[in-house]
């Protein structure tokens, strides 16, 4: 599991980026301490204001996202990254009662969790954010032995065979589904396999059962461009544009990731 933190003002652009998600389908709500858990976006925007407005920090906010390793997805059911939020943020320093918000998105293969909660514990008073990042180290590492996940330390170590969950085993029918699993499945192999070139690319993605081929088309000025779309490896499958998946990895976008290399 790895955490990562970040520090803001104000919370409503935290909100509002996780709500979007919400309702673009690519997250969903799994916990809020407030007054109602379904509350409107605007409800939990106003309590966080209010909990922090005595404070003129330029840090009051928190937001953290949780990464897990593929690994461990059968193992993470909401409930059970409930309890991960809990128990993290009680190591943190935070109270039982103190307001957070955990949004859980889908928008690539890695299981993961985003927290908003303010930094602010009562009053004026912050808290303790001192060799943060350090201490947060040391409780995922504790968190994973706990909650018998996948030590980050033996992930580090090299790359395993491609989860069974992320290959394309056969044609997918629902759109919403083939666009959540294209997504997951060509997000691993840039995250894991590094390609130096396309060639590279189209074999590496047959681990996962897919395959990239060119799109020639004529824009709506006239110029000839080649686009990319992906389909099922070896059978005749309708294609998706590479637009329509989660990290867009379209021609030019992998053009530069491979010169990034």
């Amino acid at each position: 599991m790895i955490a990562n933190i970040s520090h803001t003002e104000q919370v409503k652009p935290l909100i509002e980026y996780n709500e979007k998600k919400v309702k673009k389908g690519e997250a969903e709500r799994i916990h809020y301490s407030g007054f109602n858990s379904d509350a409107d976006k605007n409800v939990v925007i106003s309590h966080f204001a209010l909990h922090t407005r005595d404070s003129k920090r330029k840090d009051k906010n928190m937001h953290i996202s949780l990464n897990f390793p593929i690994e461990d997805l059968k193992k993470l059911d909401n409930i059970k990254l409930l309890e991960i939020t809990k128990d993290y943020l009680l190591k943190l320093g935070f109270s039982e009662d103190h307001p957070f918000i955990v949004y859980r998105h889908f928008d690539t293969f890695q299981p993961h969790i985003h927290i908003v909660t303010p930094k602010i514990t009562e009053g004026k008073k912050i808290i303790n954010d001192s060799n943060l990042f350090l201490r947060s180290q040391t409780i995922t590492r504790e968190l994973e032995k706990k909650y018998e996940l996948t030590l980050v330390s033996s992930v580090k170590n090299g790359l395993k065979k491609v989860p069974e969950d992320i290959v394309i085993k056969e044609e997918l029918q629902d759109t919403l589904d083939k666009r959540k699993r294209y997504s997951y499945a060509v997000d691993y192999i840039l995250k894991n396999y590094h390609p130096t070139s396309i060639s590279e690319y189209n074999s590496q993605l047959k681990l996962v059962g897919l395959e990239v081929i060119t799109n020639e088309y004529t824009d709506k000025d006239g110029i000839d461009r080649i686009g990319y779309k992906y389909k099922m490896e070896g059978i005749n499958d309708l294609p998706i544009n590479a637009s329509t998946l989660y990290s867009n990895p379209a021609r030019r976008k992998l053009i530069d990731f491979l010169k990034a290399i």
